[in-house]
């Protein structure tokens, strides 16, 4: 995303962001700031809908199978604790993490279970 599309939508939710939540979580496991988007944002219909497309693209994954996109905010010492993103109700293919700021110290997203794969891929053998 450029720098004048995520100024844009934080300018744009920055009032109307809520207290974040975690299904079936207990109350200081998620302690952020989150608007979710609809797909035809009112404040900027047109970024929502190039993000959309972006993420759409990049995973190579039909708009069908896409969620509604999320604004969160994490202010000094805020996290959301290690979690499952997703459950046996909602088996999620990906997901996909735009920021819209730069920060000096913290700020990262950890996947524990990720495995690196240090040389090439596999080849497939037929």
């Amino acid at each position: 995303m450029s720098i004048s599309e995520c100024s844009s939508l934080i300018e744009a939710h920055s009032s109307d962001l809520e207290p974040s939540s975690a299904f079936g979580s207990g109350d200081d496991l998620r302690t952020s700031s989150t608007k979710w988007l609809i797909r035809a944002d009112e404040a900027n219909p047109s970024i929502t809908k190039t993000v959309v497309d972006r993420i759409h693209n990049f995973t190579m994954l039909p708009n069908s199978h896409g969620e509604t996109l999320q604004i969160v905010k994490y202010g000094p010492g805020e996290k959301y604790e290690f979690h499952h993103d997703s459950d046996r109700r909602m088996a999620r293919l990906a997901t996909a993490l735009v920021y819209l700021t730069d920060v000096e110290e913290g700020g990262e997203t950890i996947f524990p279970f990720v495995q690196v794969n240090e040389g090439p891929l596999p080849m497939a053998v037929e």
